[in-house]
Order: structure tokens, then sequence, then C-alpha cells
């Protein structure tokens, strides 16, 4: 009887590792620009208003109110409702891309009132538990679907990475493609834009 035997198979190779060319070695440095803190002024009612930017917020430390403690605050953001934080109040705090924002579309002295009006606005859209979307889901939209306008319906909050913003009913016009976000509208104004379309 024939014993067949297999052949064994081939030893396992390793080719020897490149090694680096360490005479030109990567240069690198830390960015700590977001920890760092820096202050501002901007002129409000015959006064100066201190702005604060930290931790990539903008911060208004003149408006604190010196008698109340950091309180939890719950957030009102889509992405993260419900999450429970513990914030200072009163500084007003917004993004530094809002806070570049409002400095590209109002004038030196107009950039302050239009922060607080606009802070007001959306704090008490808040308290009737209204909601804003995220930026991440507005910036998919409007890649997804080639939006080049967005209805600000909470102006403070909009997604700054649309081209073109609408900023009242009355400044719609045919033609275009426009994100309407009734997620952050009264009944009103969604009735206002259901008119609109359907007249």
């Amino acid at each position: 009887m024939k014993q067949i035997v297999e052949s064994a198979p081939d030893p396992i190779r390793r080719e020897p590792r490149a090694t680096f060319d360490l005479t030109d070695p990567v240069q690198f440095q830390e960015d700590f620009r977001a920890s760092q803190v820096i202050d501002s002024t901007r002129p409000h009612q015959d006064n100066t208003v201190q702005v604060t930017m930290r931790g990539g917020q903008a911060h208004q430390p003149s408006s604190i109110d010196k008698n109340k403690m950091a309180q939890w605050r719950q957030e009102r953001v889509l992405k993260t409702a419900g999450a429970r934080r513990r914030k200072p109040q009163g500084t007003k705090p917004i993004e530094e891309p809002r806070w570049e924002l409002l400095k590209h579309w109002h004038s030196f002295s107009e950039v302050i009132p239009n922060w607080n009006h606009q802070w007001v606005k959306t704090d008490e859209w808040g308290k009737k538990d209204g909601r804003i979307l995220h930026w991440s889901i507005t910036s998919w939209l409007r890649e997804h679907f080639k939006f080049g306008s967005i209805a600000a319906a909470q102006s403070f909050t909009v997604d700054h990475s649309f081209s073109d913003y609408i900023w009242s009913l009355e400044a719609m016009s045919g033609g275009k493609w426009v994100l309407i976000p009734m997620y952050e509208m009264s009944a009103k104004g969604i009735e206002g834009y259901i008119k609109y379309f359907y007249q």
C-alpha cells in the first residue's frame, strides 16, 4: 500500500521593513488657541460691553447675574436633547462661528443689540419647549438635496453653511430650492409657508 505524504508548505518569508528617512523629520506643534481667553469690547447703549472668547464660545460676562450660581441647564438641541449640564447663567453664550457671523452681518455698533435681541427670542422659544435642529442635520440636508437657501426660522441659530438666508416669508422668491425647517417654527409660521406654496 502506497502512503501519500503531503509536501511541506512554503515557509513564511517576511520582507525587511522600510526604514524612515530621519534626515527630514516631521515638524508639528500643538494648537492651544481654542483654550486661550480673548477679550474684546463693543459699544452698547452709550457704554461698552466686554465679549470673552473661551473654549469655542463667546460670552458677555458683564451681563451675568452675580446673585445666581451656576445652574443645571437642559440642552434643547435635537442632537443632545435631554442632556443636563451645569452652565453659568446670564453670559448669553454663543458658538464662535455665530459670533463671527454677527460681526459679518451687522455693523460694529449693532452687534451687541442684535445678539441680545436674538438671544431673548431664542430663549423664549426654548422655554415654550421649542427645539432647534443641530447644524449637522441641516448641513447634511443641504448637501444631499443641493439646497442653496434656508428659511431662518430661528435666525440666531440658523446653519451658517448655507449661501443664502430667507429672513421672512416676504423675502421668498420662486425658482430656487429652499430648506424650510418647520421643526423650528411656530404653528403660525408653518401655516404661512403652507399658504405661500399652495396659493
